[in-house]
């Protein structure tokens, strides 16, 4: 089993590291000499992978060069190597992406334009996954008043707002509609601007709300805002420098990434279309795709599945 931390600069990942800290407002890195350090960080290009498709890229070489420089683990010719790959959350996008980048590679191999170890598909599984925006943004005010658990946790006020702001002229899903319709011409240099507006619109003003008005959990309604789920005391025992030494680390643990996060928000990856069609190319190869969600978990909730709206008629 290989745990990935995807992409470069989350997790212990990293393409350099330097002693430093995080900006107490952006998040960002900042080196020594604009604050004390207080840990070692991952120095990155954060532009150098900023949409999904890229990331694939990345994770291939990376699966390439671990089997590539561990001939011990592989079965022999004869023995058909079989790939399975579990995401969650933002993992709607990285699993879809990656099988189907992977699968276009596994063909360069099998008709010798390239060389490498060919990763069959046996599974994919994504767990409480966010796959497509224009899907999911709709169910975001309907499942903040109408969940599993009664909880009722915006106002009829903030409730229609999300839904204007979803459903209006130029609004979240129209905005949607926009920069998909711009990436058929990806010449188009506004291409970026229009998807990461589009991204503001609905993170800001259709998701977002929830966050600021309705005083529950992201991952777990069931919570108050300002009870994490999970606890965020995991990073401190992964920062401690017996178990970093355990694990044979040399830098801090980070569970997220903000120059990373301003990346892919500059290209509107968040509201690309490409990864349900790279699920449904999936399906019709025959890889078994299991699709797990949680009754309680706002940001990728699973009222979409039983609660649909009709948006022809709304």
């Amino acid at each position: 089993m290989l745990f990935l931390s995807q992409p470069v600069g989350v997790g212990f990942s990293y393409e350099e590291k330097e002693a430093g800290s995080e900006n107490p407002v952006t998040g960002a890195f900042q080196n020594a000499s604009v604050a004390t350090p207080d840990g070692i960080y991952p120095v990155i290009n954060a532009s150098a992978i900023d949409t999904t498709d890229l990331a694939a890229m990345a994770a291939w070489e990376i699966f390439q060069g671990f089997l590539g420089a561990l001939p011990q683990l592989d079965p022999g010719l004869d023995v058909k190597k079989e790939f399975n790959l579990w995401t969650e959350s933002y993992g709607g996008h990285y699993g879809p992406s990656f099988f189907n980048y992977f699968y276009d590679q596994n063909k360069l191999i099998a008709n010798g334009s390239i060389s490498g170890t060919a990763l069959n598909f046996n599974s994919l599984g994504i767990i409480n996954g966010i796959v497509d925006e224009y899907t999911q943004a709709p169910y975001y005010p309907e499942f903040a008043v109408n969940n599993t658990y009664g909880i009722k946790s915006i106002n009829d006020t903030v409730y229609n707002y999300m839904k204007f702001a979803c459903f209006m002229n130029n609004g979240c899903l129209d905005q949607i509609r926009n920069c998909r319709q711009a990436k058929e011409y990806p010449a188009n240099p506004s291409t970026d601007v229009l998807c990461s507006e589009a991204q503001d619109m609905c993170r800001d003003n259709v998701e977002g709300p929830y966050y600021a008005y309705g005083g529950r959990g992201v991952y777990d309604i069931r919570h108050p805002y300002d009870d994490p789920t999970p606890p965020s005391y995991f990073e401190d025992y992964l920062n401690l420098p017996a178990v970093q030494a355990a694990l044979g680390v040399s830098l801090n643990y980070s569970d997220a990434n903000n120059d990373i996060y301003w990346a892919f928000q500059s290209t509107g990856d968040f509201v690309f279309d490409n990864f349900i069609e790279d699920l449904e190319m999936l399906l019709d190869q025959d890889v078994r795709v299991g699709l797990f969600y949680g009754d309680a978990d706002y940001i990728c909730n699973v009222s979409r599945y039983t609660n649909p709206i009709d948006l022809a008629n709304v």
